[in-house]
């Protein structure tokens, strides 16, 4: 089954932005709703190399200021919010870009469950572990050169003195 938003993308339909890494279209949950895409079909935001993470994330927090600034902002008790939909569960990765007024009845909440102390404990250990790794380079995986077949029966032993001399 073909994915809607890759169609989209390929017919350029009712695109707001395009550039040769995502585009943004009108959301319809609420006025100046944005939704951004990669143009590379993928669901889970993991699957993003870095330039197409960071272009995403640089356009969406350009098109929030943009939405901001084009409705009135602080005049109008304007704010925004920003929600990642990345899963095997979506069609395309995906970040709303959402205007929010007060009394909006939008109900973007979620309620907050309470872990027992070892659950968090244990949690917060396994992640504390990771975020050493945050801003450093991932290691280059090294590249080994294969060898041919005729390459590797020269290189045997074995094989090396079965070999006719014409």
């Amino acid at each position: 089954m073909a994915c809607k938003i890759c169609e989209l993308i390929k017919k350029k339909e009712g695109l707001l932005y395009e550039d040769d890494l995502v585009v943004i279209v009108f959301g319809d949950s609420v006025e100046g709703h944005l939704k951004i895409y990669p143009k590379k079909h993928v669901q889970k935001i993991q699957e993003l190399e870095e330039a197409e993470f960071n272009r995403l994330f640089t356009s969406a927090s350009l098109a929030s200021t943009m939405v901001f600034e084009a409705l009135g902002g602080a005049q109008a008790g304007l704010g925004t919010n920003m929600m990642v939909n990345s899963s095997t569960m979506t069609e395309h990765l995906c970040i709303d870009v959402v205007p929010r007024r007060s009394n909006d009845g939008l109900k973007l909440q979620w309620e907050p469950k309470s872990l027992s102390e070892d659950d968090t404990k244990d949690a917060s250990t396994r992640i504390k572990d990771k975020c050493d790794f945050i801003g450093k380079e991932k290691p280059k995986k090294e590249v080994v050169e294969e060898k041919t077949k005729s390459e590797l029966d020269e290189e045997h032993p074995m094989v090396k003195h079965l070999k006719r001399i014409p």
